[in-house]
């Protein structure tokens, strides 16, 4: 059995350890997370704080980015990951 990830309040210097986590619970459990949609909703439950006030009205108003993982990661970074430490420019 596999632990899942602590919730991310939004810390930057967590937000690649929280990411590699849940990268890792996916691909270690493929037939529970086999949809991108899956693996949005995962990670959806694991927000809290102001990361959750951030994507509670992507689900309320059930936006194309609940589909698409890699795109959700991808808006979600911005806002909370720590793009020095990622690298990203």
């Amino acid at each position: 059995k596999i632990s899942l990830p602590a919730k991310f309040d939004g810390t930057r210097s967590l937000f690649r350890g929280f990411l590699n986590q849940v990268r890792l619970v996916i691909q270690l459990h493929p037939n529970r997370y086999p949809s991108d949609t899956a693996r949005v909703g995962l990670v959806g439950t694991l927000l809290w704080g102001m990361t959750l006030q951030w994507f509670a009205p992507l689900l309320e108003k059930k936006s194309l980015l609940l589909e698409d993982f890699e795109a959700i990661i991808k808006e979600f970074q911005p806002s909370f990951g720590d793009t020095l430490a990622l690298g990203v420019q």
